[in-house]
């Protein structure tokens, strides 16, 4: 009967999982832990998020924090620790709702990497789409409503920029991606008599 029920202590350790790995990921920038450590320490942090991302499941690993809704993903890109974000990219069980999850400004972890420059990290996640509505969403408002294409086009990712493209036309199962705005440009062009 032991192994059915947990003790409190264990329960609330396991609870609070996805924010122990953020803590740990946070204290690997000295940008965002505002104190700085030694490699030795960085690769300390690393290693201990590492053990509990292979020991907890993608579900306890991926909850969003209370404050700015962004989860384990969007953090381990954020701090360029970008084989850890790989490693949660291909983590079992994790989901693509996981995978693209949006924070409180409408950022996917996709366009946390693509802004942060980490091109390796949005090609294996674009790979990982199941829908090409995760691969066009916006970010608020207060972001300018950018798609990740559109941020990678700001950003110069040529590659990333591709495998949107070759996504989306997979997903949508249509030799042009751009149908839409291929149709409108012809109308426009026809009626301007061009």
């Amino acid at each position: 009967m032991n192994a059915i029920w947990k003790t409190k202590e264990e329960f609330k350790k396991e609870e609070a999982v996805s924010q122990q790995v953020i803590n740990l990921l946070t204290e690997t920038d000295e940008t965002l832990s505002g104190s700085k450590h030694t490699e030795e320490e960085r690769q300390e942090y690393r290693k201990k998020a590492t053990k509990l991302i292979k020991q907890y499941s993608a579900e306890k690993l991926f909850e969003p924090d209370e404050t700015l809704g962004k989860n384990v993903l969007h953090y381990a890109i954020s701090t360029h620790n970008t084989i850890i974000a790989i490693d949660l990219i291909n983590k079992a069980g994790v989901t693509s709702e996981q995978l693209f999850h949006r924070d409180t400004h409408g950022y996917t972890p996709l366009h946390e990497a693509i802004q942060n420059g980490e091109d390796i990290v949005a090609i294996n996640l674009i790979r990982k789409a199941t829908t090409s509505g995760q691969l066009q969403c916006e970010t608020h408002v207060y972001y300018n409503h950018k798609t990740a294409k559109q941020m990678a086009e700001d950003n110069r990712m040529p590659r990333v920029i591709v495998e949107i493209e070759e996504r989306i036309k997979d997903l949508s199962g249509d030799e042009n991606p751009n149908r839409f705005q291929s149709r409108y440009r012809t109308n426009q062009q026809s009626s301007l008599g061009i």
